[in-house]
């Protein structure tokens, strides 16, 4: 059917042209159904109807079909209707939870990037992955595919190192300390990085407050060839853009498939050239891996998939209950960034995690002691300078320092209402908080936090520190925070669980203790004068609220009751050192942290587990992860 080509000025998600229902009978289509639109060349596009907005024999095309199909405003058109491509079956099929091939897992990927498949088709095979899945076979497949989409970079050496974490912690500003300090040890890591998308700021959005990220794959090929690594955004390379297509399509039906979550990673990993990469797992209540069971069957599949695409992967299951630093917000960010590869004290927590990483990537390259090489290069000063190489190569300043990092000029405290302990942090109320300030679209936007999970707190105690650009913004973060407080704190609460199994619990202030020791102790008391601590908890529950500080030692009393007790949490919570062999029935694995004086030393360190054996206190793992967190099981 020859039709006119008239322009109308309407953006759509999907390439549609709008027809008269007279037009649409005679050439058998209905709305949703599709068309060829021919001219010098030709495209597929989705039919909208319309007996009012048109006249008969005309068609109405977007500038982005005009231009596809090389035709102008006022030209005729060769119009055809359009079967279904043979992609609809296959997501058909994976609807109804069965295998797809190798050929038809591409067919998807290649009717999605040519525009054949709508929104709404898209959306449904988004939908399926999420109720039936893929196996690994599959998922492989998948990768394969958007891996070709786009471009791709090589290099000259056999070995090139990449890392990638699954993200949801706030202030998790490694990304710069790990490529310097492994770049610096002689090794290629081109980083690239993306933006946020539901968080208060990305890597890149950080790193661009101090030097270029739109690196294309010629750049990124060449920079990193030049001084050993780049920390750039994806979004500007041509790598695997499939995978950007389908999260624009799932982010508003507010699903993650885990097929499609595995493809869009390592889809672009295998275009970047990556042969060794490093996933970090951040496991956290709050976060895309909520217990130890997920992270390892993560961590599983991940190198299953590498030992398929001939990729080597290792995993890092880290700790992330809460912000990983005290900075949340990209210059914040990025100040905290450059202060620990300068070795201004007080961010150990990020020194440590990012020296982790660092070195079991040092360690798949053949160093011994990964997380002892990687530390020595970071307090040598070698790793800043190698950091500041790549930020001239990235075209920033070559003398740049933490002291250029000024945030927004209007800030605000926001404090305790109360005297107790932080006995938790939401991140999504501390990501919440950073975004009403602006975060991450305003680059002096977001916050400092003076306390952390089982700090003791005072009433009137400053727990953040919030910045902005203008001041309605920072009136809306300050309302945000005390409408969604980031913090849990609570007094010192005292609980029992009598033989019958009652459950008995006690709040009681610090005004009713007597030089630290209740005056009612109904459980079994120690040697002399020092108080037996109750642990109360439900079977197989982690110990809550149970805190109590005394003078002397402490000693724990185990109910029959408890069987598994984080022992992180229960430092953390009791906020003093354990005496170890006064706790009757108990066995403790790899616990030597505990021997420690220093609280801080204990609670700090971020990492649970690694690709060997992600256990917790497991002895035996790479670098000190063994020491990163432990558990104390009554048998």
């Amino acid at each position: 059917m020859q039709l006119t080509a008239r322009h109308y000025d309407i953006d759509s998600s999907d390439p549609t042209v709008l027809m008269h229902e007279t037009d649409c009978q005679e050439l058998g289509v209905r709305e949703g159904d599709r068309v060829r639109v021919s001219g010098p060349k030709g495209t597929t596009a989705i039919v909208s109807m319309s007996d009012t907005l048109l006249e008969i024999g005309v068609v109405m095309v977007p500038v982005a079909l005009l231009e596809a199909c090389g035709i102008r405003d006022g030209d005729s058109v060769d119009v055809i209707a359009s079967p279904a491509p043979d992609s609809v079956r296959s997501i058909r099929r994976k609807m109804d939870g069965l295998k797809l091939s190798e050929e038809e897992i591409a067919g998807i990927v290649d009717d999605v990037m040519e525009g054949r498949l709508s929104k709404i088709e898209i959306s449904a095979w988004l939908t399926a992955l999420h109720i039936n899945s893929m196996d690994l076979e599959e998922t492989a497949a998948y990768i394969r595919a958007m891996s070709v989409t786009g471009g791709s970079i090589r290099f000259d050496r056999r070995q090139v190192l990449d890392f990638h974490s699954f993200g949801g912690v706030p202030g998790n500003k490694i990304t710069p300390i790990v490529v310097s300090i492994v770049a610096s040890a002689g090794h290629l890591i081109p980083k690239l990085s993306s933006r946020a998308i539901s968080s208060a700021c990305g890597s890149a959005d950080f790193v661009e407050t101090f030097c270029r990220i739109d690196l294309d794959d010629d750049e990124v090929r060449r920079i990193t060839e030049e001084v050993g690594g780049v920390f750039s955004w994806t979004g500007a390379t041509d790598l695997s853009p499939a995978g950007d297509v389908f999260i624009r399509t799932q982010r508003p039906l507010g699903i993650d498939p885990r097929p499609q979550m595995l493809a869009s990673i390592l889809g672009k990993k295998v275009a970047a050239g990556a042969t060794d990469l490093l996933m970090d797992i951040p496991m956290g209540k709050e976060t895309k891996v909520g217990t130890l069971e997920e992270a390892r069957s993560y961590a599983r599949d991940l190198m299953e998939l590498g030992e398929i695409l001939g990729m080597r992967i290792e995993c890092a299951v880290t700790y992330a209950d809460h912000p990983l630093g005290e900075a949340v917000g990209p210059i914040l960010e990025a100040r905290e960034c450059m202060q620990v590869l300068e070795g201004v004290p007080g961010h150990e927590e990020v020194a440590e995690k990012a020296c982790i990483c660092a070195g079991i990537l040092l360690e798949m390259t053949g160093t011994m002691n990964g997380h002892d090489a990687a530390k020595r290069i970071l307090e040598s000063g070698d790793a800043r300078r190698k950091f500041l190489e790549i930020v001239a190569a990235q075209g920033g300043r070559p003398d740049i320092s933490s002291g250029d990092m000024v945030p927004g000029r209007f800030s605000a405290d926001v404090v305790s209402p109360r005297s107790g302990f932080v006995r938790g942090m939401s991140n999504k109320a501390v990501v919440a908080v950073a975004k009403a300030a602006g975060a991450p679209s305003d680059k002096g936007a977001g916050i400092i936090l003076h306390r952390k999970r089982g700090n003791r707190v005072s009433e009137g105690d400053v727990l953040m520190t919030v910045y902005a650009d203008n001041a309605d913004k920072l009136a809306h973060a300050v309302a945000k925070a005390s409408e969604r407080s980031p913090f849990d704190i609570d007094g010192m609460v005292l609980g029992r669980i009598s033989p019958s199994g009652e459950d008995i619990l006690r709040r009681q202030s610090s005004s009713t203790r007597k030089n630290g020791v209740l005056p009612d102790r109904p459980w079994k008391s120690g040697d002399g004068d020092t108080p037996w601590i109750p642990l109360v908890a439900a079977r197989d529950e982690a110990i809550r609220d149970v805190r109590h500080e005394t003078g002397g030692a402490v000693h724990l009393s185990v109910p029959e009751a408890v069987s598994v007790v984080p022992c992180l949490d229960l430092v953390e919570l009791l906020g003093m050192a354990v005496v170890r062999e006064h706790i009757p029935d108990l066995r403790l694995l790899e616990a030597e942290p505990l021997s420690g004086s220093c609280i801080e030393d204990i609670i700090r360190p971020q990492v649970v587990g690694s690709y060997e054996d992600i256990c917790l206190g497991q002895p035996g793992l790479s670098g000190d992860i063994g020491q990163m967190a432990v558990r104390i099981i009554l048998h």
